[in-house]
């Protein structure tokens, strides 16, 4: 991205690749509070700029009442399932600050998913489909790490969650690089 040029690579997509590259590295001491804390506060930075790039470029007034009545019945239902696992896994938890580091990750977490979904609603174009596979890659990888981690399904959930991070992250790469014209290009500004 650093050699295609600086105007055309978004700053806040870059800002999650780096952010999310940090927790991955502080994931490898994960047993420790200290890094597991840091890791999950990293990831809530880490999807805090999607949030960024996405609020300002999304709308509501393409949704009709069919589309938005399947949305929040969606979200409540991942809302719920979310917590519902986050509580389950509770007792794994290191300290009081880890798990408010999860909980701040998981409502950022629900807020890429819908906004993502609400992005591809508003411009259903290959670039914005682009960006859909690419985040919602990203997210089956980290709830799959999840499961792996916390339920000891295995290490094949473990490989199946990183082949869907790479996935992820390759795509998301390609959607930075791809043409996009101003309106659907997502925002660039932090603040």
């Amino acid at each position: 991205m650093y050699f295609y040029g600086k105007k055309q690579v978004n700053t806040l997509l870059a800002l999650f690749l780096f952010f999310y590259g940090l927790s991955g590295i502080a994931i490898l001491w994960y047993e420790e509070d200290l890094f597991a804390t840091l890791s999950m506060f990293l990831n809530f930075v880490a999807y805090f700029m999607f949030v960024r790039a996405l609020l300002p470029k999304v709308s509501f007034k393409k949704m009709n009442f069919y589309f938005a009545s399947v949305s929040i019945i969606l979200i409540l239902v991942n809302v719920y399932m979310l917590y519902q696992l986050i509580f389950m896994i509770q007792e794994y938890t290191l300290s009081p600050a880890h798990l408010v580091a999860i909980l701040l990750f998981a409502m950022s977490f629900i807020a890429t998913g819908f906004l993502t979904l609400l992005y591809n609603h508003t411009y259903s174009t290959k670039n914005s489909f682009v960006f859909t596979v690419a985040i919602y890659c990203i997210v089956f990888s980290e709830v799959l790490s999840a499961m792996g981690y916390y339920f000891e399904m295995g290490t094949m959930v473990i490989y199946v969650s990183r082949a869907l991070l790479i996935a992820g992250a390759a795509i998301l790469t390609h959607y930075v690089l791809l043409k996009k014209t101003e309106k659907e290009a997502l925002s660039r500004r932090l603040f």
